[in-house]
């Protein structure tokens, strides 16, 4: 006799009741981000924004101390990213027979990665222009800061441009955006190196911060400043990404909010990772560090597109000079894996 959620006292006296309970789940003790938080305990003390780290003052014991991994909220949730020394941080993963760091979890439980080599330095795949035309004296020359342009739909975090990998190929259809330079190279890339281990790779959440930050624009004479340049400069990074907007609060067609396979580190993912704004100081011991390598990050449109890039700390260039590609991935959030994340015993994909 079947008894329910409203089977009274009386009803169910002298019943025999037999119940069946079945529990089904991943090994989540395995999976990449459990592995992480296993293996480092979050440091609750607020990162000095103002320094990079470590830097100069920076001694042996504060290193190794402040460097681990960090909370934050990004437009998914809680994110944890890893900052500081890269002698005392365990983000090393082994995975596509390719050397990667961590940058951290992302707030939908996907893992974020960056390229290293075999010494677990980061890794370009070689120089590119973010895009080919600097618009000198031109009223849009900020859309060629955007990772694609001429949008038909804007990227906004209600609908993100979604970048469809599909039979080894990448399409904007459901956008309608212009690709830029340094997106066909990362996904040339994409395809003759990860298409193999695509299942693995979640359809992850990538920010080309095109919002308004000061300045004026649409004028020959524009001096837009973005979102991120306010941010940088005021020593305010965030993982949360802002909608493409104008000065009158009306949307942009370029750059935004993308869903996408591949793409590149964002100008505040390298500040909370310890790099800082045009500054010389930052030892090379920073996970980060590498010479000259290209964000994703708009900074500014003065007469010249410019995005932020990285070499000791943070600096912003015109949009057609080569520079370093390093690319970024997400992996999904069940991907099991062995080892501890040190460099002697890196995460293995299994």
């Amino acid at each position: 006799e079947w008894m329910d959620y409203e089977t009274t006292k009386e009803e169910g006296e002298n019943k025999k009741f037999i119940s069946k309970i079945t529990i089904e789940g991943s090994n989540g003790e395995n999976t990449l981000g459990g592995k992480i938080l296993a293996n480092n305990e979050v440091i609750e003390k607020e990162p000095d924004f103002s320094v990079g780290f470590p830097n100069a003052n920076t001694s042996e014991e504060e290193a190794k101390k402040l460097s681990g991994i960090y909370k934050a909220e990004d437009d998914q949730g809680d994110s944890y990213y890893f900052r500081g020394d890269k002698s005392w941080l365990k983000n090393n993963i082994k995975f596509a027979n390719k050397n990667w760091k961590i940058i951290r979890i992302n707030g939908d439980g996907t893992i974020r990665l960056i390229l290293a080599d075999n010494n677990w330095n980061i890794n370009s795949i070689g120089e590119s222009r973010f895009n080919d035309y600097v618009a000198n004296q031109e009223i849009h020359a900020g859309k060629y800061t955007g990772y694609t342009y001429d949008n038909v739909n804007s990227c906004t975090k209600n609908n993100p441009c979604e970048v469809i990998y599909n039979s080894g190929e990448f399409s904007n259809e459901n956008f309608g955006g212009q690709d830029s330079d340094i997106k066909t190279v990362l996904e040339t890339w994409y395809k003759s190196n990860l298409k193999d281990v695509n299942d693995k790779i979640a359809q992850g959440y990538f920010c080309n911060d095109s919002s308004y930050g000061s300045g004026t624009e649409d004028s020959v004479v524009s001096s837009l400043y973005y979102g991120a340049y306010e941010r940088v400069i005021q020593n305010k990074p965030s993982l949360e990404c802002s909608n493409p907007t104008k000065q009158n609060g009306s949307l942009r067609d370029y750059g935004g909010i993308y869903k996408t396979k591949i793409g590149l580190i964002t100008a505040d993912e390298m500040y909370v990772g310890g790099l800082i704004w045009n500054n010389q100081q930052i030892y090379k011991t920073n996970y980060l560090y590498r010479s000259w390598w290209w964000s994703m990050t708009p900074s500014m449109s003065v007469h010249y597109a410019r995005i932020f890039e990285s070499g000791y700390g943070e600096h912003n260039v015109t949009v057609n000079i080569a520079d370093n590609v390093v690319p970024v991935i997400n992996l999904k959030a069940d991907v099991q894996v062995t080892g501890n994340g040190s460099e002697t015993s890196p995460f293995r994909v299994e």
